[in-house]
């Protein structure tokens, strides 16, 4: 009995193994950079300001958080009431921050392989790397953005808090779940188109799903646990716990991580194990 194996099929157990996207990203790693920063400068191209945007848009929004929710809405629970205005500002615009970089990746990876075909018709060129370029110039931008967190919590507590050494480590599973969701979004918009819109309504719901306007610990307990299984609230409860001189925990932090590599691994499989087929629709 002859059995025969299509091509797809061992590209998709090969694609799925543990270490498999580090080992094909790091071969192509110097087109990676070459495409990073590629996607920096288009980002600020033509822009008077340049990357003082990803500072200018933050200080406003500190601004008005700071008006809008310390004297008019003045959230409560957790601890928040008992929060200066200033305080309470750089919870809430840590939060969005981060949430953020998630609506930004959901906009973008769903036109990211359909807005450049000339890409998909080459046969050579690995399409895989498209998210990630994308990917490291949002962070660019997210670091930027956060680094205004930064400097007021310096500015409020007269110090630098050794907590935020963490924030780093806490970057790394937001950034592999968002590459992740990325691979995903690129390879499935290719074939659904309606996908886009689907996005853009469920990023408007999932914001407030997640911690970003309140504490977790203000959640009811019953659907605390279920509030867990989305990774944007462990990134934004443990960049918080940093931000505010509270070292995470450490099995939290595992668990995130865990988490966000299942995401990362899993979108990687369904974007190589579609690759084949997109020529075909583009």
């Amino acid at each position: 009995m002859i059995v025969v194996r299509s091509a797809h099929t061992s590209t998709w157990r090969q694609h799925v193994l543990p270490l498999a996207p580090i080992g094909q990203l790091w071969q192509h790693r110097q087109l990676i950079w070459q495409m990073a920063v590629r996607e920096v400068k288009a980002r600020y191209h033509g822009s008077m300001l340049g990357p003082l945007w990803s500072w200018v848009m933050p200080l406003l929004a500190l601004v008005i958080y700071t008006f809008v929710f310390g004297s008019v809405l003045k959230p409560r629970g957790a601890g928040w009431g008992e929060l200066t205005s200033w305080h309470l500002a750089l919870m809430l615009l840590s939060g969005l921050l981060i949430f953020n970089s998630f609506s930004e990746m959901v906009g973008r990876a769903s036109h990211l392989i359909l807005g450049q075909p000339q890409f998909v018709k080459k046969v050579v060129f690995p399409l895989e790397i498209l998210p990630l370029a994308m990917l490291l110039g949002m962070l660019l931008h997210l670091m930027i953005s956060l680094s205004v967190v930064l400097l007021l919590g310096w500015w409020l507590q007269g110090t630098i808090t050794w907590s935020w050494l963490w924030l780093p480590l806490i970057l790394l599973p937001h950034a592999l779940f968002l590459l992740g969701v990325g691979w995903f979004l690129a390879a499935t918009a290719v074939f659904f188109r309606d996908l886009v819109p689907t996005m853009t309504a469920l990023c408007q719901l999932l914001i407030f799903l997640t911690p970003v306007f309140y504490p977790l610990a203000s959640v009811p307990e019953p659907y605390r646990a279920w509030m867990l299984l989305n990774p944007l609230a462990w990134s934004v409860e443990l960049g918080r716990a940093a931000l505010m001189g509270t070292a995470p925990p450490l099995l939290g932090l595992l668990c995130f991580l865990g988490l966000s590599w299942i995401v990362m691994q899993l979108g990687y499989g369904w974007f190589m194990f579609l690759r084949p087929r997109m020529a075909d629709v583009v």
